[in-house]
């Protein structure tokens, strides 16, 4: 059965839970260290992925809006701009992925929701994976 923790279905060792060293085979002298670090940097990928996707979503507001009302001018203006935005995105979600921070569910609910909404609840659900959620640090 697919589920958001396990949406390819693998099982346990395939999650698309946030993996650290030890999970990839990491020498366990070093799992703690390493993890650390992976941690670090995986919190720095998201702030980067998180305030690309609400500059991206402030620009898609008013590119909706201007879509329904016909106003073509800002439509051509604004929609390139989030074209790139989102081509952004999604680049740096499948490289979390190829880095092994987390499952490729991250980078499929990007496409799925457009950029932004995705981009913003994929940060929000590693955050709190990572014991990050409250703000505080673990």
């Amino acid at each position: 059965m697919l589920s958001i923790d396990d949406p390819a279905g693998y099982g346990e060792a395939h999650s698309g839970a946030v993996r650290t060293s030890r999970d990839r085979g990491g020498a366990p002298g070093l799992a703690n260290m390493a993890s650390v670090s992976d941690s670090d940097r995986t919190l720095k990928d998201l702030r980067v992925i998180r305030w690309l996707a609400i500059v991206d979503f402030l620009l898609l507001v008013p590119l909706v809006a201007a879509a329904v009302t016909d106003r073509e001018s800002v439509v051509s203006v604004l929609g390139p701009i989030h074209g790139v935005g989102f081509l952004i995105l999604l680049f740096l979600c499948v490289r979390g992925v190829g880095q092994d921070r987390w499952g490729w569910w991250f980078p499929a609910i990007v496409v799925v929701t457009l950029g932004p909404p995705g981009s913003l609840f994929g940060e929000h659900r590693i955050r709190r994976d990572l014991g990050e959620g409250a703000g505080q640090r673990a």
